[in-house]
């Protein structure tokens, strides 16, 4: 995923340098918490800037809002646990997100594809339900 190795934390950020280091801080702090429930406000206030400023120069600088950044944090770390083996209920569970219909819709939204068939074509095979 292109978008997500620029968002990580030491990736090279292009864009205005106004709040870079605040910004900088947000990013580092949704990817310290992904696996938990983080909010706008949780962000802004742990960096001390108004969520409304925050949520338009995260998005202006990374090129997603905050919640998309912390979605596609939680797919990056499924997409590892299930190519390790895990069941899609255990990815779901490790990654903060409610439950295996969760991680389906976010996968087949952003991904194109199920956990099963991620699993499957990454050469595991999920134990089914």
């Amino acid at each position: 995923m292109a978008l997500l190795a620029r968002l990580l934390p030491g990736a090279p950020a292009s864009g205005t340098t106004v709040s870079a280091d605040v910004l900088n801080r947000a990013r580092d702090y949704v990817h310290a918490h992904a696996s938990t429930h983080v909010s706008l406000a949780d962000v802004a206030r742990e960096c001390g800037t108004s969520p409304q400023h925050l949520s338009a120069r995260f998005r202006a600088r990374f090129g997603v809002p905050v919640h998309r950044f912390q979605t596609l944090l939680r797919l990056d770390r499924a997409r590892r646990l299930l190519a390790g083996g895990a069941s899609a209920g255990e990815a779901a569970a490790a990654c903060g997100l409610s439950d295996q219909s969760h991680l389906t819709r976010h996968f087949r939204r952003y991904l194109g594809t199920t956990p099963g068939r991620y699993a499957r074509a990454a050469g595991r095979r999920p134990p089914r339900a």
